[in-house]
């Protein structure tokens, strides 16, 4: 356990889905997802389906990093709609365990408030802090095989977008496209639970890939569509190296940074 009180370890594929809800909820007023799916329950949805594919296929071929604190850090109430739409979730899902095996709600679940009231909320314990989906020399873009091994899962990113999926589609594309396509770290996606912020937490997921690319002599590569978190990447003495990816034709752009060896 660090000072700060969390520890961090790599990603393995049975924790795909814990870390898809957590870079869900941190990324639920993304610019560029947001201009896919302006209708909120409908991104949270699409973000859930498709952060747990991108978690899973980062935990089988790279080394993603996640932050934890198995002391429940993050306990607490949660009054927002995500929050509330997850308190749902969790007392159906400990009704069905009641009626088919007996016994207590699951401790992760806790408990949640099951009124029609508009302050509905969940009462969560859980010890993730932070994710972030490294991708490490060789595993981005993608390989084919890859792809269709996360066909199951962008089939139901699909059902969820119905006509939005090509504009997903494109957005990513022309993230592939970008990409310098030399030997290097590629971060995908990182998110901090908002409860967790300021506390170190990003610095912890960023730092230790950031020491080894610097001993195998690699640049680290990201993309972001969100203007505040390119001072965040310039702490770590990221650049920018394309201010302005067109994605949408009305919408937000990327931004593509590099980070050199030092």
């Amino acid at each position: 356990m660090s000072p700060n009180g969390y520890q961090v370890e790599v990603l393995k594929p049975n924790g795909a889905t814990e870390a898809g809800e957590q870079l869900a909820a941190s990324h639920a007023e993304y610019p560029a997802f947001r201009a896919v799916v302006p209708d909120q329950e409908k991104r949270r949805r699409f973000l859930r389906s498709f952060m747990t594919t991108a978690a899973r296929d980062a935990a089988k071929f790279s080394e993603p990093l996640i932050a934890r604190d198995d002391e429940g850090l993050l306990g607490g109430w949660c009054g927002m709609p995500l929050c509330r739409s997850a308190a749902r979730r969790a007392a159906r899902k400990d009704a069905r365990r009641r009626r088919t095996r007996g016994g207590a709600p699951r401790r992760r679940t806790q408990r949640a408030v099951m009124t029609g009231r508009r302050d509905v909320g969940h009462v969560f314990h859980t010890s993730l802090l932070g994710v972030a989906l490294w991708m490490k020399p060789g595993s981005f873009p993608q390989s084919t095989l890859r792809k269709a091994a996360m066909t199951p899962g962008l089939l139901r990113v699909a059902m969820i977008l119905g006509s939005k999926f090509p504009s997903f589609a494109r957005m990513g594309a022309a993230l592939e496209r970008t990409h310098p396509g030399d030997r290097s770290w590629y971060l995908q996606a990182m998110g901090v639970h908002p409860r967790a912020q300021r506390r170190g937490v990003g610095k912890a997921l960023i730092e230790p890939v950031l020491v080894i690319a610097d001993e195998e002599g690699l640049p680290v590569h990201l993309h972001t569509s969100d203007p505040a978190n390119i001072a965040y990447y310039q702490r770590y003495d990221f650049r920018v190296t394309d201010p302005s990816i067109s994605v949408f034709s009305n919408g937000p752009t990327y931004t593509a940074m590099t980070r050199r060896p030092l």
